[in-house]
């Protein structure tokens, strides 16, 4: 992952097979924690991504900004994992 020109090189942090992966990157400016965890439900199979990303230094005061941020994007791309997975096209 590439954030502001920096490349993260994420490291696996707790593999719990099959139900779980934590991984882990951090630059001078931003630690990322990831987690997927994988349930069996009623219908089949729960998969969560969790990403978990803080400023770091002083630039942590921002931190409610970026999580903003975030929630957009993240909210966009699972309704378009919605359309996509519902058989829909994605515009």
């Amino acid at each position: 992952m590439t954030v502001s020109g920096a490349t993260l090189r994420y490291r696996t942090v707790e593999f719990d097979r099959p139900r779980q992966l934590v991984a882990r990157a951090g630059s001078d400016t931003l630690v990322s924690t990831d987690r997927v965890t994988v349930e069996s439900d009623a219908d089949g199979t729960l998969v969560t991504y969790d990403a978990d990303l803080r400023l770091t230094h002083v630039l942590a005061a921002a931190d409610p900004l970026l999580r903003l941020a975030l929630r957009r994007i993240s909210d966009r791309a699972a309704a378009g994992l919605r359309r996509v997975l519902a058989g829909q096209e994605v515009v």
